[in-house]
């Protein structure tokens, strides 16, 4: 599966990237592709606004490049983030399938929960 990660980033940056970051390496081990991952490239400097644009310019640029097997991963807390609620609005419209992180396997679904409540494992 081709996955978009979509989850809470205003707040505590440093955690959204280990968060999404453990989302990602989860995805990867279970042998799916991250197209999507609007913390691999943060930098700061941006505003909400500018980083909402380009998020919801790349997920309309995968329906546009018909990108197969496309799905959208929400991660912990997502419906408290105004941004990630756009996202996963944005993707039901595009009639791409919605999924909570805990479809991965038990112990990768515990490990992002555990990161996202800022007890990260080992």
């Amino acid at each position: 599966m081709n996955i978009i990660l979509i989850g809470p980033v205003s707040g505590n940056i440093e955690r959204a990237k280990r968060v999404f970051a453990t989302a990602e390496r989860a995805c990867v081990e279970e042998g799916h592709v991250v197209v999507q991952n609007p913390m691999r490239d943060h930098v700061g400097g941006k505003s909400e606004a500018e980083y909402m644009q380009e998020s919801l310019s790349r997920i309309c640029q995968l329906v546009i490049d018909k990108t197969p097997d496309l799905i959208a991963v929400v991660l912990p807390y997502w419906s408290k983030s105004d941004g990630a609620m756009c996202e996963a609005e944005l993707c039901r419209k595009l009639k791409i399938m919605k999924h909570s992180w805990e479809i991965l396997p038990f112990i990768l679904a515990f490990a992002i929960t555990a990161e996202a409540n800022g007890r990260a494992i080992q």
